[in-house]
């Protein structure tokens, strides 16, 4: 499991917008499934290879096998690292940044219906080449262990605050129903099983069906807290633990900024928490990273003695394994490949600088040694590889290959889900 963390701009605009069309959780549907039935649509590909467009982001499954996605809302495959790609956008208003694959076949994707004025799902077996349009599905969050179960977290946001409700498939995506969490306090007004945390916080939640893992933020309050406050439950919230871990010694007046939780199988996991202190003035005096991690499945939890300097909330990060990690810090990139025992800056020539005109906005290794960035600059993207742990790069020139246009086969069978009402607001 390689898990990404990624600052997008344009995912927060997008997240944004959603929300203040629907400031609280979507209600929960519930569906009856019927026999399928099909309606194709399709659409027209190059004749010949041409200049990619211009990749904003990109998920790889192995040396050979990846996806990207483009500012002009195209979805692209390749199968070769990334020299050629196929266009696999299916028809449709497509909702790019809650696209989810398993394996080189299987992906998941949202797509906005107008005609019904709600989130679909699309769901390809074949590499893209062909999609399946179910009527209705999560907006983002997207999250699969096979090719029938998955799960999805639901997130709205506004004037400070986050609310985040459950919902999972058995069926590959064709129909959802809602998880029915108990939060750690009382909500009132919400759906039934909506969390509310703090995003001016920097709050973070983790869920799987093992654990939920809630870590609170100090970016509020600009307090140090001290500790860092975690609660798990693994009952899906009919019983909550509160955890303090501490800090590492020189960090104990730290303001805490989580990030999510990390797990890799039902044992195994990590917590990545950023380190701030600021100045007088308001400036930083430091932002670090420390790490915790977990053998039991989240219910002890043990402070890893590498702490990373320069490494902001919100950075690019790259969890490949327990012992590989990849993060950019400074005008580099630093990682670890024991597990946070100790972390060594990769001497590159390749300038990583953040400006406001030049951003790294993916970092995606696969491995301790094969990677790939795309660095964004003056609205212009290039993509970079490496195959000896970023010490060196190659540019790729991205070219989009003529390809067989992607046929969607739309379920017209699965009903117009009901509505569930929301709650009556109680005082």
């Amino acid at each position: 499991m390689r898990i990404f963390f990624k600052s997008f701009v344009a995912f927060g605009l997008l997240l944004a917008l959603a929300s203040a069309c629907n400031p609280v959780p979507r209600a929960t549907v519930s569906p009856t499934v019927a026999a399928p039935a099909a309606t194709a649509i399709s659409t027209q590909p190059p004749t010949a290879e041409i200049p990619a467009p211009a990749i904003a982001g990109l998920q790889m499954l192995d040396a050979t096998n990846g996806w990207a996605w483009t500012s002009s809302n195209h979805l692209l495959r390749t199968t070769n690292g990334g020299q050629t790609w196929a266009d696999r956008t299916p028809e449709g208003q497509v909702w790019l940044y809650g696209f989810f694959s398993l394996d080189p076949q299987n992906a998941w994707l949202p797509v906005f219906l107008p005609d019904s004025n709600r989130f679909g799902m699309l769901h390809t077996a074949d590499g893209g080449l062909t999609w399946t349009q179910y009527p209705y599905g999560p907006a983002s969050n997207l999250h699969f262990t096979n090719t029938t179960n998955g799960w999805a977290k639901d997130t709205s946001v506004g004037a400070g605050n986050m609310f985040i409700t459950l919902s999972e498939t058995q069926d590959g995506g064709a129909t959802w129903t809602h998880t029915p969490i108990t939060p750690p306090q009382p909500e009132y007004g919400f759906p039934p099983g909506t969390l509310h945390l703090c995003s001016m916080c920097n709050d973070s939640f983790y869920y799987d069906p093992v654990r939920m893992v809630i870590i609170s933020g100090d970016m509020a309050t600009m307090q140090p807290g001290g500790s860092v406050r975690m609660q798990i439950s693994f009952d899906l919230g009919k019983n909550w633990q509160s955890q303090n871990l501490p800090l590492p010694k020189e960090e104990m007046d730290a303001l805490v900024s989580p990030d999510q939780a990390v797990f890799f199988d039902n044992n195994n996991g990590l917590l990545p928490v950023h380190l701030i202190k600021t100045n007088s003035d308001g400036s930083y005096m430091y932002q670090r990273l420390a790490l915790y991690r977990t053998q039991d499945g989240g219910a002890n939890w043990s402070l890893l003695p590498g702490v990373l300097d320069n490494a902001a909330p919100y950075t690019p990060m790259q969890i490949v394994s327990m012992n590989d990690i990849i993060v950019l810090c400074g005008n580099a990139l630093c990682a670890t490949h024991n597990g946070a025992q100790t972390w060594q800056t990769i001497t590159s020539k390749l300038d990583f600088t953040q400006t406001d005109k030049r951003q790294l906005t993916s970092l995606d290794f696969i491995d301790a040694n094969t990677g790939w960035v795309l660095l964004s600059e003056d609205d212009l993207t290039t993509l970079y590889k490496t195959v000896d742990g970023g010490a060196t790069w190659t540019q790729i020139k991205p070219l989009l290959a003529a390809s067989t246009p992607p046929t969607t086969v739309i379920d017209d069978s699965i009903p117009t889900p009901t509505l569930i009402p929301t709650p009556t607001p109680e005082p």
